[in-house]
């Protein structure tokens, strides 16, 4: 039978935790709502905006998808939270009862289930840990523009286990939060308002280098998507067995505008090129000369590389 001082200590434990909890349940709420408020005034513009997204983009499915998100991942936290707590709570209440068990008994039953719990729930453990710092880190945020591995894309959602990535081409790219705190990430969001969109292209060694610089400048200060008072610029990066490796670099103000300017300067230089008679590559597979058309290539090379 429980002495006087147990039952009053069980009790103060009890309304002490249930005040706490209440606390913290009343904190988790407040920051759920601040969250949904931030969504519904959330702009999704991002890389997959533009001329190539479909017709009738369904950006209020988006958002709906992003409430819908937001209640998940706080429906996770609370049940995640109730489940500690519970578990802590009950140990404080009934911490002076363990006394009347053997140490034996209670280290080998803690032992026992120590080492079933971490073998079971390690990947989920892992996973949920990870999604806390990425989420409360803030170093990323819903809209942020990334490439990871080689892919790139806006984050969409971060849930408690993973993280969810839309990418250019509308496919979904899903990482284990785990991973998320190790990959090297490259941080389009995280820059001072200006980024490079470099255009990688091979001319002849006979182009005229200054043509080649006034029409590839030309050419890109013509688009829409530049930005800045810096005009383009034109780097030989690499001189090749046969070709010259060139970068046009322009200044534009979004991973958007980057790939756009991309594309449409690529076509305005392939254009350009064909009416100012500058060669991409330094030997021709068809020759007037009465040769056949192999043998025309390989004389060519071969005084080439003299």
């Amino acid at each position: 039978m429980p002495s006087p001082y147990e039952l009053i200590y069980i009790a103060s434990v009890l309304v002490v935790g249930l005040v706490l909890y209440r606390v913290i349940v009343f904190v988790i709420d407040q920051t759920q709502a601040r969250s949904i408020a931030r969504l519904k005034y959330f702009s999704f513009t991002d890389i997959t905006a533009g001329p190539a997204a479909p017709e009738g983009a369904p950006i209020e499915k988006q958002r709906s998808s992003a409430l819908e998100s937001v209640d998940n991942q706080f429906s996770i936290i609370r049940r995640t939270f109730f489940s500690v707590f519970f578990v802590v709570w009950m140990g404080f209440a009934f911490f002076p009862f363990l006394g009347k068990f053997s140490a034996g008994v209670i280290s080998v039953l803690g032992a026992g289930g120590a080492v079933l719990i971490g073998i079971a729930a390690r990947p989920l453990l892992e996973n949920l840990i990870a999604g806390y710092v990425v989420t409360f880190s803030k170093q990323f945020r819903r809209g942020h523009t990334v490439m990871l591995d080689g892919e790139y894309g806006t984050i969409e959602d971060i849930t408690p286990t993973h993280t969810k990535v839309k990418l250019w081409d509308w496919r979904r790219y899903l990482i284990p939060n785990s991973q998320m705190l190790t990959k090297e990430v490259l941080h389009y969001s995280s820059k001072d308002g200006y980024i490079w969109a470099r255009l990688k292209f091979h001319v002849d060694y006979d182009t005229d280098i200054a043509q080649l610089r006034e029409v590839a400048i030309s050419a890109a200060k013509e688009s829409e998507h530049l930005a800045g008072d810096e005009d383009p610029q034109l780097w030989i990066m690499n001189m090749q067995m046969q070709t010259i490796e060139c970068w046009l670099a322009m200044w534009v103000d979004s991973p958007l505008n980057a790939w756009l300017i991309r594309v449409e300067v690529a076509e305005k230089l392939i254009g350009a090129f064909k009416r100012e008679g500058i060669r991409t590559h330094s030997f021709d597979l068809h020759s007037d000369s009465g040769q056949m058309p192999a043998q025309a290539s390989d004389s060519r090379i071969d005084s080439a590389m003299r």
